[in-house]
């Protein structure tokens, strides 16, 4: 489709937000350019069902419209060019009807479309990094909970039912050590293996919060922005989009939603933060106990330890470890310490699919409440005898099958040109227009009689079917090339600005070149 005003065609995007990286593992992070509208790419896919339902989908992904037909009989359909409010049906039994209905400008249609169609595409960005995001926190905190996972052996052995958690509050509050705790310090947490926990555990933290921030942050900022431009347009055009069935309230909901999602991917960047900070100070912390309780001296300089806040995190840890027991009273040992990021994750996940849903509800409202577009039929055209197939075109319209003659149409007009008749022992395979610049047009056909299969280029007159025959009637075709060895042709495809006919065999696995302008007697370009 061309023609739209590219004036009109304005992404505003591009000019305040910058797309996440393309990749998760981007070394440095390069946040990638928003792309414009497409100026010259403007397609629009139409297909129809068995049932008659005919959707319109702006560059063959964004399903704009939904229009029932009734009709089960459609063999094809066609979109003329430029013109988005109109389409050609072609049925099995030889109709040929136009159907026009109302839509919104070519600008404005495009224009939602690109908004829909890049808001998709950061959906899928959002969904990948949550899945990232748990796999980075799996594997940050697993070896931490391989560790103290085995403490609950150690409480076992001497009946213990108190939760460790609070003996650790009690050894930072008074130095006195538990057995069983003292047990575990001095043999499972060795210096080297609380060194590896706490690379691992800064590790996953550092890299959830950068798909945080370099990742799901931009997302969720584009898709609002890109939903802000969308309700800015429907209350703009609002009998445009009525067109289009966008329903205002329903996707002011969704954008209250990602405000609500945004601002908890900011809070879930500060907790990932302070649970960074906080499991640092507490491996430092239990680093020197496991010197202290085994007698040595811990290398390296250290920090002086924060104890407020330390205590404050094991005071946390202690409670959610008394709430969990009370739950669960046979369960394993509580091992989040009371952070909030497993439960953050599990919460943005939800959310996610929360408002993803109401994005699809808002879609598929969309394409059900053009359901009830009115359709009219502005013509109607009753072939002599059904086509087996229909080829639409921009400037004709091919009709022809097994024992029907080849049916050339003027698109626009729906007007009969002449083409002269195949020989009676021979069957119509496939026909093609083959359309030249400053030359009369073409059509390209595959003839056969079961033995022999020739490919022909048979005239076309520009004037209705049933004027007088042209000295190019009467020699039947321009030219014609015996096929040897094809008995099944699959498809021909004719391209006159480029002078060539393309033929695909089935049988053979086979897809041949020829040149249009070339006859037998000649050198073959195959």
């Amino acid at each position: 489709m061309t023609g739209c005003a590219t004036a009109r065609m304005k992404d505003l995007t591009p000019s305040y937000l910058m797309n996440p990286p393309s990749s998760f593992s981007s070394t440095p992070i390069t946040y990638t350019s928003i792309s414009a509208i497409p100026e010259d790419q403007h397609h629009v896919l139409v297909s129809a069902d068995s049932n008659g339902t005919i959707l319109i989908r702006v560059w063959g992904n964004v399903c704009l419209a939904r229009l029932d037909t009734n009709r089960t009989d459609i063999r094809a359909i066609y979109m003329p060019h430029n013109d988005a409010s109109s389409v050609l049906v072609a049925t099995t039994n030889g109709d040929l009807l136009h159907y026009t209905f109302d839509m919104c400008p070519e600008e404005l249609l495009f224009v939602v479309g690109h908004h829909i169609r890049e808001i998709q595409g950061q959906w899928a960005t959002i969904t990948s990094a949550l899945k990232q995001l748990q796999t980075e926190w799996d594997n940050g905190v697993r070896l931490f909970e391989a560790k103290f996972r085995l403490l609950r052996g150690e409480y076992a052995k001497y009946g213990c039912k108190q939760v460790p958690q609070m003996h650790l509050y009690t050894l930072l509050c008074s130095g006195l050590c538990y057995p069983a705790l003292e047990l575990f310090l001095s043999q499972y947490l060795q210096e080297q293996s609380i060194l590896k926990m706490q690379k691992t555990f800064a590790h996953g933290c550092h890299a959830v919060d950068g798909l945080l921030h370099d990742h799901l942050a931009p997302s969720a900022a584009t898709i609002l922005f890109r939903l802000s431009e969308l309700r800015g347009l429907g209350r703009f055009h609002a009998l445009s989009f009525k067109h289009i069935g966008l329903d205002m309230a329903v996707l002011s909901n969704v954008m209250e939603s990602m405000e609500s999602l945004a601002l908890d991917l900011s809070a879930m960047q500060r907790a990932v933060r302070e649970t960074a900070v906080d499991f640092g100070l507490f491996l430092d912390w239990v680093g020197d106990m496991s010197a202290f309780v085994t007698n040595k001296t811990a290398t390296g300089s250290r920090n002086p330890i924060d104890t407020q806040r330390l205590g404050c995190f094991l005071n946390r840890a202690y409670h959610v470890a008394i709430a969990s027991r009370q739950k669960d009273p046979t369960g394993d040992i509580e091992l989040t310490f009371g952070n909030p990021v497993p439960q953050g994750i599990a919460s943005l996940v939800r959310e996610k699919e929360r408002i993803h849903r109401q994005w699809t509800a808002l879609l598929d409202q969309e394409a059900a409440s053009t359901r009830s577009t009115p359709l009219a039929i502005s013509k109607r055209l009753a072939l002599l005898s059904p086509p087996k197939t229909v080829v639409f075109g921009p400037q004709f319209t091919v009709a022809f099958g097994n024992q029907s003659p080849v049916v050339v149409l003027d698109t626009a007009t729906w007007v009969a040109l002449a083409t002269p008749p195949t020989a009676p022992s021979f069957q119509v395979v496939q026909a093609s227009m083959y359309v030249r610049e400053a030359a009369a047009p073409r059509v390209a056909v595959v003839v056969s009689d079961g033995y022999q299969a020739y490919l022909q280029l048979l005239p076309v007159e520009t004037t209705a079917m049933g004027s007088s025959p042209s000295r190019a009637q009467e020699h039947e075709c321009i030219r014609s090339r015996a096929l040897i060895g094809w008995s099944t042709v699959v498809s021909l495809v004719a391209n006159g600005t480029r002078g060539v006919l393309c033929l695909l065999s089935h049988q053979h696995s086979t897809f041949v070149m020829y040149d249009g302008e070339c006859d037998d007697s000649e050198v073959d370009d195959e």
